[in-house]
């Protein structure tokens, strides 16, 4: 299958329980295949890659796009070499718009991960500062959650509401009280206002699960032991 009939089949709104005809959408009868609030969340995904226009690299490395060239500036790239060998280059050796006749050699990829484990176990928090840290970042995440909690029962209180006018819009259609121009105009509202509020309900989610795994990230990386491992 090719990307593009991915790309169509994960916007099929079929699949989330809603069928159209002749440009307006009715509550499917047959059983979703996903949830509104994950098929919201794909199609954000979607539209973001297409806005911003990126593309998956062939050579992707946890290290790409962080470490850049001590001489000249430049981001570090990755080439692999004879299909085996990952490495890393400057940009500004091979870059045609903006070179700067970097001549720094290339590294191997496990030289330059070695190099940056031991620059972090330098650079560790005093034990002082490490408690003081954690504390601070848990108060921050409780507070955080708190809020979560009061907006997101605002916002599914809202949905629910968006859902029974979208149900009492097709009944309307159905008695005759409205025509079909009216119905699109209205679904086409009501749709905004019920992907916002989806957006938002997984926007808060994933706000406090990055808070969450910022406490986690923190306090593994700053306690003494081997970089990258947890600690009991």
């Amino acid at each position: 299958m090719s990307v593009s009939g991915v790309a169509k089949l994960l916007s099929n709104k079929v699949y989330a329980g809603v069928v159209e005809w002749s440009g307006v959408e009715y509550p499917g009868q047959h059983e979703p295949l996903v949830d509104a609030a994950t098929f919201q969340k794909v199609q954000d995904l979607l539209e973001a890659r297409s806005v911003r226009g990126t593309r998956e690299c062939r050579h992707n490395h946890y290290l790409k796009g962080v470490l850049y060239c001590g001489v000249c500036g430049r981001a570090l790239s990755c080439q692999l070499s004879k299909g085996r060998y990952l490495y890393s280059y400057c940009l500004g050796q091979k870059s045609a718009r903006y070179p700067t006749g970097c001549r720094e050699r290339y590294i191997a990829a496990d030289i330059l991960e070695d190099e940056v484990v031991k620059l972090y176990r330098r650079v560790q928090l005093p034990d002082g500062w490490l408690e003081r840290l954690e504390e601070d970042l848990e108060a921050e995440v409780i507070a955080r959650q708190s809020r979560s909690s009061a907006e997101r029962e605002l916002a599914t209180r809202r949905l629910a509401k968006l859902e029974t006018q979208k149900r009492k819009l097709l009944d309307a259609y159905y008695a005759g009280a409205i025509d079909v121009p009216m119905l699109k105009a209205e679904q086409d509202r009501l749709g905004q206002e019920i992907r916002a509020c989806q957006s938002s309900l997984v926007g808060l989610d994933a706000n406090l699960q990055e808070w969450q795994e910022v406490l986690r990230t923190a306090m593994r990386y700053n306690r003494p032991g081997p970089i990258g491992q947890e600690t009991e």
